[in-house]
């Protein structure tokens, strides 16, 4: 045991090496990012102004924060004044000197010795400072490049002004706010090699091991302080996070804050400072008293603690915790039916170190609550936990166990924001950790206990399951609650044993479940696919799973990655790689930080340290930064679309809800894995609450639909009419450009027509010719969706058959239809030869869905056509016709798209009465109608026969039913398969906005996005991004907009984040680069 926890330990070691020089290589590009952008959008020093005490200032209002320290020894006071930044409390002691202060490089302080000089410009020059440890003068070099982005903060007090948060000059605002007489902030000009950072890194960890461990101290840091390196390290994501969300300066001081002061820097009132006896904590001492009763304001986190809330204090009262040891629970013995009576006792973490058990479960109803004993105290439990303990509780012997709900006090806030940064210690010491799924009861009756008793079997091998019930237990163990929750992912991964799993009292270990595990999906997976022999068991399982058994698939395999990772997150998982899978909920969503910290390398524990005080939102907005600036993570906003409060202006419009990631459908187009990614490159930056990003506006948004529809009929309305409405006709241009005959005098006229009208078009770019569903799906994908919307409607073979007699294997058989003696379709025999192949090879697909999706336009379009002045009683048009017949085909040509712009000008406001968009369909079907007619009553018994057609149709549509689909799906292929691709459709598109461009682009929202355009609305691409994003209120002078979400646009495709790289449709032309700033 000895060695394999050395070996860890050696392991965590190296991974900590490796998970911090990540962090500071990507700094070092974020550096040289963060200047770009500045210089550009002039984010800088405001001019020197005089205060009203006559005092020179550099325009800066007060920090409410004290001052840094440059004396030895000089107390900080950072951190109790840190409640309303941006982090919680980092627990240092009250004497410790401000590691940020070593620099000594503020521009008002006298240069150090050795250190920096101003030249004849006044510009600060810098040497190496080979007195300073290296970590210092990294800490130093970041700092400084720092100091000139923060923006001040709001003073304590209004009348006086203090120093900024670092070192140096005050920075400024925005470009209004910057002159040319700004000074260049003094910045470090010592350049580290890769090789010197490597140095730096063995240094921290010789800090780091055991003294007796330890070997010699590198030479070049034997005359500095041995710092704490993550902790330093740490401090530049506090520097970094402050200047991206600074708090609003006070309203009577003037504000360099373009919207309303983020709430989101409100403390709340229900503080523990607020409440508790001030001499209830003892910081220098370490030891946490408990303090009143606090209450959550979040509904669901007092629902689930109710019971805990209840609780006497005087339980807790002679058991405080310092920061070194924890509570444990003992089980004392019972039979089944006595009452469950527990005590607890405080130990030192390190001196019960693998003495102990620790319980991995989930809260669950609080209701109805029972009853136990805690040092003969009665109490209320949830259900759940009370199962565990009658589970866990030994008959002869008691259990030494750690439970959360138990060991911390439910009623103190302030201990849980203490206690919660132990437990990633907690549950990696623990001897064993015993996940508790459940357990059988009358009113859930399982398999499970099959399940179980099968991964205890004799034999190592993967034997044959002769019992249905094991698949059956096993598909009802992945169901449990327990996979889906935020602090279960920590406490499984970081067991240093394999974890127990708990059915009631039956258990197996998490070894089995590992050997087994492949062999049980694979065979569950066989119960379904031979539903007909297993229709009895299924039902039941159906009933339980409740949603699509290819959904379900999915949590499944999930559950087989999670179990298959645990011993591969022996040091550090990756932050931007797990929020990218995340599906687990929390219950308190400061969770979804804190619950999952343990995981990550130590920068992010100490920037994210526990505090269930602070506003979800402001902790959302700290993560946000994180990810996307030194996670190198800009997609987090594709995977997390949902916004807080969003489009109100309450918060960021880029400020992500955590709690609400997106599972996107399997046919979605999604950003590339950038886990993968080796060197990782920051491409956007938060300033000021501002996320700047570099890149090119596409176009300005002309429309936009939402497919907010519940019923089936209405989003494939929606989908059709933007698909025929919004794209080149194409069916039109593969039959006849790329297939038809060019001999055919008819199909040439037509093709000239048709080549005429795309000519004028020349403000579209090419993107917008094609499908809608062939640009959604992943190029893969393309084959298992068909190219038209209509396709996908469950009953188009039957209208196929109604209107033109063609059929599909198996279709006539199912409908006892004999094609021969039925006669013509509706849509035969209308058009004459010359244009019958035309009609039926290009149009008549479109005239069927025009028939069920574009009803009241096609009638309006009909009824009107051959009784408008173009056409009624116009002998000029027809002598026309007449006269170029077959000599002057350009004539003809003529003749026809004259008399069709007319009439199409005549009947547009009605059109525009009935529908929101009109088709290039109609113009091309009226070409190919115009040219079969060379009179006026040809004309008008060819629309009397398209309208009885059409209704005859439409009829037959609205006639079919879910019962005949459904029959005709169990035995015709292509109906079972049009079912599923229906089903699909809706699953990709509803909740989605439809879009498109001045300039021709269209286009889809992607996943998720809550909010769509305005009438100042732009399409962007920007680096940083795998896809195109919709900017709202979009300024062009000032470059601020609203970040509305990201986009799907046809022809444009950035999956490798780099717009200088994206592919553009080959005629359109990008404009100039600019910087953008999503507010």
């Amino acid at each position: 045991m000895g060695t394999a926890s050395s070996r860890q330990k050696t392991t965590q070691l190296l991974d900590a090496a490796s998970s911090l020089l990540r962090r500071v290589q990507i700094w070092d590009k974020f550096q040289g990012l963060a200047k770009r952008i500045k210089d550009v959008v002039g984010f800088g020093r405001k001019p020197t102004t005089v205060s009203q005490t006559g005092s020179s200032t550099t325009g800066q209002q007060g920090t409410g924060l004290p001052a840094p320290s440059h004396q030895p020894g000089a107390p900080n006071d950072r951190e109790t004044t840190r409640e309303n930044a941006l982090v919680g409390n980092t627990n240092r002691a009250s004497g410790d000197a401000n590691p940020l202060a070593g620099s000594e490089a503020s521009k008002n302080a006298e240069p150090a010795s050795g250190s920096s000089a101003r030249n004849d410009k006044g510009i600060a020059e810098h040497e190496p400072q080979s007195d300073l440890p290296e970590d210092d003068i990294i800490v130093g070099n970041i700092t400084q490049a720092l100091a000139e982005a923060v923006p001040p903060l709001p003073s304590a007090n209004a009348g006086t002004s203090s120093q900024p948060v670092f070192p140096g000059p005050a920075p400024g605002g925005f470009e209004n706010e910057t002159t040319p007489e700004a000074e260049p902030q003094p910045a470090f000009n010592a350049r580290k090699t890769y090789e010197s950072r490597v140095e730096e890194l063995d240094a921290a960890y010789h800090h780091a091991a055991p003294e007796s461990e330890r070997p010699p101290k590198p030479k070049a840091n034997k005359d500095g302080p041995v710092d704490d390196y993550e902790s330093q390290t740490a401090e530049y994501v506090f520097s970094s996070l402050e200047v991206a969300l600074p708090q609003p300066q006070d309203s009577r001081r003037g504000t360099d804050i373009a919207f309303r002061p983020p709430v989101y820097h409100r403390r709340k009132n229900n503080t523990v400072q607020a409440n508790a006896d001030p001499e209830s904590t003892d910081s220098r001492a370490g030891t946490v008293a408990p303090g009143p009763n606090e209450r959550s304001s979040e509904p669901e986190v007092e629902a689930v603690t109710v019971n805990y809330r209840t609780w006497d204090r005087e339980i807790y009262s002679n058991l405080r915790l310092d920061r070194s040891s924890i509570r444990l629970v003992e089980i004392l013995p019972g039979s089944p039916g006595d009452d469950v009576y527990v005590r607890m006792n405080v130990h030192p973490l390190n001196k019960v170190a693998m003495q102990y058990e620790a319980l991995s479960y989930v809260w669950g109803d609080p209701e109805p609550a029972k009853k136990i004993f805690v040092h003969k105290v009665e109490v209320p439990v949830n259900p759940n936990l009370y199962d565990a303990l009658i589970s866990l509780r030994q008959p002869n012997s008691e259990r030494r166990i750690w439970i959360d709900a138990i060991c911390l006090n439910q009623t103190s806030f302030a201990e849980k924001s203490r206690e919660v940064q132990k437990m990633g210690d907690i549950y990696s010491r623990a001897k064993m950790v015993n996940v508790f799924l459940g357990a059988p009861s009358p009113s859930n009756s399982t398999c499970i206990s099959s399940f179980l008793k099968f991964l205890n079997r004799d034999d190592e091998g993967q034997a044959a399951v002769q019992d249905p019930n094991v698949c059956k237990g096993f598909i009802e163990a992945c169901l449990q609650p327990w996979w889906g929750r935020i602090w279960t992912l920590q406490e499984f991964y970081l067991a240093e044993n394999e974890p127990m799993w708990y059915w009631g009292r039956e258990h197996a270990s998490n070894s089995s479940l590992k050997r087994d595990f492949s062999l049980l999906m694979d065979l569950s997976w066989d119960l379904f696919r031979n539903e007909d022999t297993n229709r009895r068991l299924l039902s039941d399982l159906k009933t339980k799973i409740a949603k699509p058994i290819g959904s379900f698939k999915v949590d499944v395999e999930r559950i087989s990655v999670l179990i298959s990772r645990r011993h591969r997150i022996v040091g550090f998982d990756t932050p931007r790689r797990l929020y990218c899978e995340l599906t687990a909920q929390a219950t308190n969503p400061r969770d979804f930080v804190y619950g999952l910290r343990a995981m990550f390398d130590p920068v992010f524990g100490r920037v994210f340290l526990p505090d269930y005080q602070m506003r979800t939102e402001l902790l959302f907005a700290c993560l946000a930064v994180f990810l996307i600036q030194f996670e190198c993570w800009g997609d987090v906003l594709w995977w997390y679309p949902s916004r807080y409060a969003a489009g109100k202006g309450l918060f960021p419009s880029w400020l992500p809800n955590f709690t609400q990631r997106i599972v996107p459908h399997e046919l979605d187009i999604q950003p590339l894995d950038q886990a993968a990614v080796e060197n990782p490159e920051p491409k956007l930056i938060v300033l000021n609450h501002r996320l700047h990003a570099e890149g090119y506006k596409l176009d300005k948004v002309y429309g936009h639909r939402h497919i907010d529809k519940s019923d089936g009929q209405k989003i494939f309305q929606e989908l059709w009419q933007f698909d025929h409405c919004m794209n080149q006709n194409h069916e039109c241009h593969e039959y006849f450009v790329k297939g038809a005959a060019p001999e055919d005098l008819w199909l040439q006229i037509f093709l000239d027509m048709y080549a005429s009208y795309f000519a004028k078009l020349t403000h579209f770019n090419s993107a917008f010719r094609g499908a809608l569903l062939q640009s959604t799906v992943k190029p893969e994908d393309s084959e298992k969706l068909p190219r038209q919307v209509a396709e996908c409607v469950p009953c188009w073979d039957l209208l196929q058959l109604y209107a033109l007699r063609t059929t599909t294997p198996g279709l006539a058989a199912a409908l006892g239809y004999d094609i021969d003696d039925a006669g013509s379709g509706y849509l035969e025999n209308i058009f004459s030869p010359r244009m019958e192949l035309i009609f039926r090879k290009a149009f008549a697909d479109f005239f069927i869905g025009a028939c069920i999706f574009d009803w009241d336009h096609l009638s309006v379009w009909l009824n009107r056509f051959p009784n408008t002045t173009p056409f009624k009683s116009n002998d000029k048009y027809w002598s026309e016709i007449q006269e170029s017949l077959l000599s002057d085909t350009e004539k003809r040509a003529k003749a026809i798209t004259d008399a069709y712009n007319s009439y199409q000008a005549e009947i547009w406001p009605e059109v525009m009465r009935v529908s929101w968009c009109y088709s290039f369909y109609y113009t091309f079907l009226a070409y190919v109608i115009l040219l079969d007619c060379d009179d006026h009553a040809s004309l008008a018994s060819m629309i009397l026969n398209l309208q009885a057609a059409g209704n005859e149709l439409r009829k037959k549509y609205l006639s079919i039913t879910t019962v005949q689909i459904e029959k005709l799906a169990s035995k015709v292929p292509s109906v079972a398969t049009r079912v599923s691709h229906y089903n699909t459709l809706i699953e990709l598109f509803r909740g989605r906005y439809l879009i498109w461009t001045d300039g021709g682009f269209r286009g889809v929202s992607c996943p998720g996005v809550e909010t769509c355009c305005d009438e100042k609305s732009v399409v962007a691409i920007v680096d940083g991004l795998s896809f195109p994003v919709i900017v709202r209120d979009y300024d062009e002078k000032t470059g601020e907009g609203q970040l509305a979400g990201c986009a799907l646009i046809r022809g444009v495709d950035i999956l490798n984040g780099d717009v200088e790289a994206a592919a553009l449709p080959p005629d359109y032309k990008r404009g100039e680069k600019r910087i953008f700033k999503f507010k």
